[in-house]
């Protein structure tokens, strides 16, 4: 499963992923492994495809000039550190 984003991640191969859910459910939310990371830093390769349609599509809004707006699924890295104070 190749995974390509639109700014550079800091995450490494081995790395555990979870992408959440677009649809209707709240149990469509996936964890997947990171198996291969592009020398840029944008595009991802996942250990197995994913099960459930995660949406991501191109929106043009047009409010006091034109903006392009792209909604995708939030993903997050499962081996991020994080402190909280």
């Amino acid at each position: 499963m190749f995974l390509p984003s639109q700014t550079p991640v800091d995450w490494l191969v081995g790395d555990e992923i979870v992408i959440a859910p677009t649809g209707k459910s709240a149990w469509e939310s996936e964890i997947r492994k990171i198996v291969a990371v592009s020398e840029d830093m944008t595009e991802l390769t996942l250990n197995s495809s994913l099960v459930y349609k995660h949406i991501g599509k191109l929106l043009q809004t047009y409010l006091r000039g034109a903006a392009t707006v792209y909604l995708a699924p939030r993903i997050h890295s499962l081996d991020a550190s994080l402190m909280v104070f």
